[in-house]
């Protein structure tokens, strides 16, 4: 590991010389996957078949930030293929905004302080250059020694789950504009009513024409048109 952070490498089962051939599966997961492939004939399934066959973006990056790893899933999700990514630094399809800020340095931070990362929402750039909201898992991988090797992510694309979220909260705020705007409407609307009111008895009283009386049309015609505007508003449902 020194000199530039730890390397390795997925490989298939079936790709494994038989000198090299994993020892019995031991613990939960390999017990599983040992037991599925018993049941299925020798050599017909294997953690790598699983990481392939995965919709989500699965990425194995060692303590130097490098791809050492690169799915089929990522392939899909942001466009590049493996030959082009392995042996890049992770931060390619960090958004530049998100690189200044430096989040992948909290991230390893984080990271090397809880050993796992669930479901971060952020943001990933595809090769096209489209942004998209992703899930972000990441856990920290040790070796038998627990010395930490590198680490593993999974990316979820939350695109669209994102968008939905957002209009739904866009769609609350407007209704509660509207509900804001209609107690407005009816608060306003009493009040101009009951002032337009007693400038017209004052401008009955009056005995002739005159400023005094100009005045009082010209008050009345200004409280007039806000009531009328708050009317409008009712009647179109704007309010």
């Amino acid at each position: 590991c020194e000199g530039g952070g730890c390397g390795f490498e997925i490989r298939a089962a079936h790709d494994r010389p038989k000198a090299e051939a994993a020892p019995r599966p031991a613990g939960n997961a390999r017990f599983f996957l040992g037991s599925l492939g018993s049941i299925l004939g020798e050599n017909d399934i294997s953690l790598d078949d699983l990481i392939e066959h995965t919709a989500d973006a699965i990425v194995l990056i060692d303590t130097a930030n490098i791809v050492r790893f690169w799915s089929r899933g990522a392939e899909r999700m942001f466009l590049f293929r493996r030959e082009e990514v392995v042996g890049r630094k992770i931060g390619f399809i960090v958004p530049e905004d998100l690189l200044a800020s430096d989040e992948l340095g909290r991230i390893d931070r984080k990271l090397q302080e809880r050993g796992v990362l669930s479901e971060i929402i952020t943001r990933r750039v595809r090769k096209d250059g489209l942004e998209l909201h992703v899930g972000l898992t990441r856990t920290l991988l040790h070796d038998s020694s627990g010395r930490a090797i590198g680490s593993v992510a999974i990316l979820r694309d939350v695109t669209e789950r994102k968008r939905a979220e957002e209009q739904l909260h866009q769609s609350r705020s407007l209704a509660l504009i509207g509900e804001l705007a209609a107690k407005i409407a009816h608060e306003v609307k009493n009040p101009l009513a009951g002032i337009y009111a007693a400038v017209q008895l004052i401008g009955r009283d009056l005995a002739e024409e005159g400023p005094r009386e100009e005045g009082v049309v010209n008050v009345g015609q200004e409280v007039r048109w806000p009531d009328e505007t708050v009317q409008e508003g009712q009647e179109c449902g704007c309010t």
